[in-house]
């Protein structure tokens, strides 16, 4: 019988606990700035976005904690790059009425779908038995 792993705190759990956090708070932030402002949506879209990554960089963070995957912890940092551009770019549009550079919310959105499809694929791989430290 297998002895259940240890939790590596010092890694993955840390690391996705404090993405999460960081996302948290911009949500509230944001959230509470679009109930004041004028045409605030681009400030609701933050917060809706950043606090539905909250709770995953939370759980992936456990995930990663667990399976002491550098495939998903680079996932995490891509998903959490690609949040930072694609809010950074809505929060600059609010601000200053212009785009942080172009392509800068759709290249954020891409991030974000490749890091979880890296998600994905790690999940995948864990399933049919390919979870090697070097692989996944």
């Amino acid at each position: 019988m297998e002895q259940p792993r240890e939790i590596e705190t010092s890694g993955g759990l840390g690391l996705g606990l404090a993405l999460g956090g960081a996302s948290g708070v911009i949500s509230i932030l944001s959230a509470a700035a679009s109930s004041h402002g004028v045409g605030a949506q681009l400030l609701s879209t933050i917060s809706q976005m950043t606090m539905l990554h909250a709770g995953a960089f939370i759980a992936l963070g456990l995930a990663l904690a667990f399976t002491r995957s550098r495939l998903l912890g680079f996932a995490l940092l891509i998903i959490f790059a690609g949040l930072g551009l694609f809010c950074g770019d809505l929060a600059f549009r609010f601000f200053s009425g212009t785009r942080l550079f172009p392509m800068a919310a759709p290249t954020g959105g891409f991030m974000m779908i490749m890091g979880w499809l890296l998600v994905f694929l790690v999940g995948l791989a864990r399933v049919f038995g390919v979870s090697g430290k070097s692989r996944t």
